[in-house]
């Protein structure tokens, strides 16, 4: 039984390696012509992802990248995963606000606790839920499932992308929370008919420096609460 249950793990963490050995190379070829991006939104998006990794790498905080997903639609960055505290989550935000060409970025990183800190069986899990939602959606109808990205952390679905409109967006939706072991599902995705009202002088930049602080003087406000809170306990 140990052996079948090695195996299983084994294949699902191919399966993942193929889809990031693979995921870059489509970004930049024949992806982009099917997604509801411009080529050079599709470039841009890339790079952005690209210089989130090496800034991690600069701060040697890289040690940090195998626990948490990074995705990037249109100067978005998702993050979804666990780390051992807060402060590294402060550490990720301050690498990722300072790539050029970030417009928002979506924190879901979760300090891992006794109640849900994932192990070995739970990230097969998420990888095999993720994989039925994109098989799902890449043979669905009225869906172009390109333009979605898809993140299962501790059975939780997080979709993000573009949506050509709100019906096909609710197809999506609808397709993740039908998958086996799904909790609960949380879409970042938006409307592709909202999106093209932006103005054109917006795109590229990033938001104001008081924004980005304000984020950050956020965080740093639940860290010290939470150790306050940790202090009453004893």
């Amino acid at each position: 039984m140990r052996y079948f249950i090695c195996i299983f793990v084994l294949l699902i963490s191919l399966n993942s390696c193929v889809g990031v050995l693979f995921g870059a190379g489509a970004a930049v070829g024949g992806k982009v012509f099917s997604q509801d991006k411009t080529f050079g939104e599709s470039i841009s998006d890339t790079t952005i992802w690209t210089k989130i990794r090496t800034g991690f790498v600069r701060e040697k905080v890289d040690g940090l990248l195998g626990s948490i997903n990074i995705e990037v639609s249109e100067g978005r960055v998702l993050l979804t995963g666990f780390v051992d505290n807060s402060e590294d989550i402060l550490k990720i935000l301050k690498v990722v606000w300072e790539q050029d060409g970030v417009k928002e970025v979506i924190n879901e990183i979760n300090v891992k606790n006794k109640e849900n800190d994932p192990n070995v069986f739970d990230y097969a899990k998420d990888s095999w839920t993720t994989s039925q939602i994109k098989t799902k959606l890449l043979f669905a109808s009225e869906v172009r499932s390109a333009n979605y990205s898809i993140e299962t952390v501790n059975s939780v679905v997080y979709i993000f992308g573009i949506a050509k409109d709100e019906a096909e967006l609710e197809r999506v939706k609808n397709i993740a929370s039908e998958a086996s072991g799904v909790k609960k599902v949380m879409s970042y995705a938006r409307v592709r008919k909202m999106l093209e009202s932006r103005l054109e002088d917006t795109k590229g930049h990033k938001p104001p420096v008081a924004q980005e602080q304000l984020d950050i003087e956020s965080l740093e406000g639940e860290v010290a609460d939470e150790d306050i809170f940790e202090t009453e306990n004893f």
